[in-house]
């Protein structure tokens, strides 16, 4: 050392060492969360050289403590902050000179979310979930965590934009019921600041009947569609309707218990010249304007038809007493033998309905009800009509006569062997 621009020079004990600048090679992980203290591995060479095994990295700004792990790793871990950092990583061992610029490191903010659809799976998973909002990087990590309990599956996101990704619901792999939390990371772990959202599983959903099996093809049938698996919680329930190679129609379902639920058919959309049209009967649920399956494999379906309408042409005889018990019939086209067929009586405001008996595709009779004491103390007219499980299925319906007293105009035949 010397004070005197070199004259005179004073020993000293102390000595420096000329060191040869450090090299990055490798960075794990190539970026972090940067709310997220997360630790991060350097990978190079000339890391030896520290004498207390301490080094600082340079990363926009911020000039971080490291350790030396080994000769060839070095650790720190990311500050905290709130923007976007994406920087060349610098290092060195002595806080003083750092390396010529290192690979890029990434501190990346958490993402937002401001819509899922749809909110819900069945338990065989394979579902696809679009995840809306901002913030999402085309990153290794990118992916939606669902929480069971106290395990959890980790599922790679498919990326699509900075605002939009779509994940695939997994399986159940044990009985769960009820709602999971999805977490949406970046980095593939489960972290405090990434957003959850709730998804509803469905669990053991199947249909086991409908009723009725016969529906005009005017539309209007009231189905009552059972199985197991309905939850109130989600009122988003249709019915599918598809008839042969025609485009589906979807109606919405009314919940009624876990194991029923109702729809009204649409018209049918068959043009064809025969009187009877199939269509299958599936259940999905509408998230935002999508439709998707709950069934386990595919869509678990029951089919029903299509039927013309009753076209009714005449009744004989055409009138009754009001005390009812007349036997009568009634002529017409396209009838058939469904498991429950009526006679239905519209009689000033009163509906009034007695079994029916199928005879033919032409001819079908039944008995003439009662009419209420408010109506049977005069003649009164009804409008006569053909129903099948409660719906009606015929045309405009024939007039039919009540009577309070029955006058005999003739007999026929009129002539009988002695």
């Amino acid at each position: 050392v010397t004070f005197n621009k070199g004259h005179e020079l004073v020993p000293s004990d102390e000595t420096f060492t000329f060191i040869q600048s450090p090299i990055i090679k490798k960075i794990s992980p190539g970026y972090a969360i940067s709310t997220q203290r997360t630790e991060v591995e350097i990978i190079g060479e000339y890391f030896s050289q520290l004498s207390n095994g301490v080094a600082w990295c340079l990363l926009g700004g911020f000039t971080i403590e490291a350790r030396r792990i080994n000769e060839t790793l070095i650790a720190f871990t990311t500050p905290s902050v709130q923007e976007r950092i994406s920087s060349h990583l610098r290092i060195s061992l002595n806080g003083i000179d750092f390396s010529a610029s290192g690979p890029i490191f990434t501190l990346l903010p958490p993402p937002t979310v401001a819509n899922v659809y749809p909110l819900f799976s069945h338990e065989y998973g394979e579902i696809p979930i679009t995840i809306e909002g901002n913030g999402f990087h085309n990153v290794s990590g990118l992916s939606c965590i669902f929480k069971f309990d106290n395990d959890h599956q980790i599922v790679a996101a498919n990326y699509y934009s900075y605002d939009r990704i779509s994940c695939m619901t997994p399986p159940l792999t044990k009985v769960y019921k009820g709602s999971t939390n999805m977490e949406i990371s970046l980095t593939g772990r489960l972290f405090e600041d990434n957003p959850v959202v709730k998804i509803e599983y469905f669990t053991g959903l199947s249909i086991s009947s409908i009723d009725p099996v016969d529906c005009p093809k005017s539309g209007g049938s009231k189905i009552l569609i059972t199985g197991q698996g309905f939850t109130q919680q989600q009122s988003s329930y249709y019915c599918k309707i598809k008839e042969s190679h025609y485009e589906p129609i979807y109606v919405p379902a009314d919940f009624h218990s876990n194991h029923m639920l109702t729809c009204t058919t649409p018209a049918s959309q068959y043009e064809g010249s025969s009187g009877l049209s199939t269509a299958s009967l599936s259940i999905v649920v509408k998230d935002n304007q999508s439709f998707f399956r709950v069934g386990a494999f595919g869509e678990d379906s029951i089919s029903f038809h299509y039927r013309d309408d009753f076209l009714l042409k005449k009744v004989y005889p055409d009138f009754g007493s009001v005390s009812g018990g007349s036997s009568i019939e009634i002529i017409g086209e396209n009838f058939f033998e469904p498991a429950s067929i009526q006679c239905s009586f519209d009689v000033e405001g009163e509906r009034l309905s007695t079994s029916a008996i199928f005879l033919s595709s032409e001819k079908i009779t039944c008995t003439t009800p009662i009419l209420p004491s408010t109506i049977s103390r005069r003649d009164t007219i009804s409008l006569l009509q053909v129903k099948i499980s409660g719906m009606v299925l015929s045309n405009g319906g024939l007039r039919f006569h009540h009577r309070q007293h029955i006058i005999i105009e003739s007999v026929e035949p009129s002539l009988f062997p002695e």
